[in-house]
């Protein structure tokens, strides 16, 4: 075949250009420090690419889940503590008018700062997380105990639920179902009724009633100690998810750099050995396309 001065310059200015090509891609990979910037680039690294990013937005999901699930079930803890500071601070009131060492007007005081105590429960057992109530089951926008006073004496003689026994579940992580609030219908409500039998029995000045009201409260106390528990092994089980969680992201998003990132050292002398082919190609097309000009001059 015959080789014309033609042909050996048009080869020049195709490699030329597939020099510059090549010359270009790797200042976008140094300047984006990524392998690739479109799936053209390395369809099968992008594929991978995209199933990572995809499982690291899902365990987003998760987190931000689990992180909004720890906030509620921490305020959930520090009202149960109140509850129960409150609940020891009442057994101790009731074991004092007990004893026979007071009179009618010693319980009397006795029956005032446990009707103290109920308002302040109710008003625990009505704290809100983020304009939701904890404690109402699934209708979180309604206030869940209501103080009533039945014969207008000033005094609470029930205290009703207004909210519901509906539980809350939330998804944590694959198949990790997690239930996030606490009955506060089955956790306070014994310990409401409680309180005024014990307040009802110090006013009345009733020894028996005091009597019977001192277990009656234990029992009822039992139960906002298991709630507590039993949301306090549900608080250790989601900071175990959200650790399992970050340490999953950090794998992924290291398989992602992986199959994203440049290794920069290498890609710099990539670019600079480019460089010096292209100047190559560069001078060596000048002298060949200046031959075709004289060629073309010499007709």
């Amino acid at each position: 075949m015959r080789v014309t001065e033609r042909m050996m310059s048009d080869n020049m200015v195709q490699y030329l250009n597939d020099n510059r090509e090549r010359l270009a891609r790797l200042q976008e990979q140094i300047g984006s420090n990524k392998q690739f910037l479109r799936p053209s680039d390395n369809p099968a690294a992008a594929a991978a690419s995209l199933t990572l990013h995809s499982s690291i937005e899902i365990n987003n999901g998760f987190l931000d889940s689990a992180h909004t699930t720890s906030d509620w079930m921490a305020a959930t803890d520090g009202s149960i503590q109140q509850m129960g500071d409150i609940g020891l601070r009442s057994k101790n009131l009731v074991l004092d008018g007990a004893s026979d060492s007071n009179g009618p007007d010693q319980r009397k005081v006795i029956g005032t700062e446990l009707d103290g105590i109920l308002r302040q429960a109710i008003d625990i057992a009505n704290t809100s997380h983020n304009d939701n109530y904890i404690f109402a089951g699934f209708k979180t926008t309604t206030k869940p105990f209501q103080g009533v006073d039945t014969n207008n004496d000033g005094l609470y003689d029930v205290v009703d639920y207004q909210g519901d026994s509906g539980t809350i579940i939330r998804t944590l992580a694959p198949g990790q179902n997690i239930p996030v609030n606490v009955n506060g219908n089955a956790s306070f409500s014994d310990f409401f009724n409680a309180l005024i039998a014990a307040r009802d029995a110090m006013n009345s000045n009733n020894t028996a009633a005091i009597q019977s009201t001192i277990g009656t409260l234990k029992t009822a106390l039992d139960k906002v100690t298991e709630a507590g528990v039993m949301n306090g092994a549900r608080q250790n089980e989601v900071s175990q998810l959200i650790d399992r969680t970050n340490s999953t992201q950090l794998e992924l998003k290291s398989l992602l750099s992986q199959k994203e990132d440049i290794n920069l050292a290498e890609a710099i002398t990539n670019l600079s050995q480019q460089e010096n082919v292209y100047q190559s190609v560069l001078q060596v097309s000048k002298r060949a396309l200046s031959v075709l000009s004289l060629f073309d001059v010499l007709g």
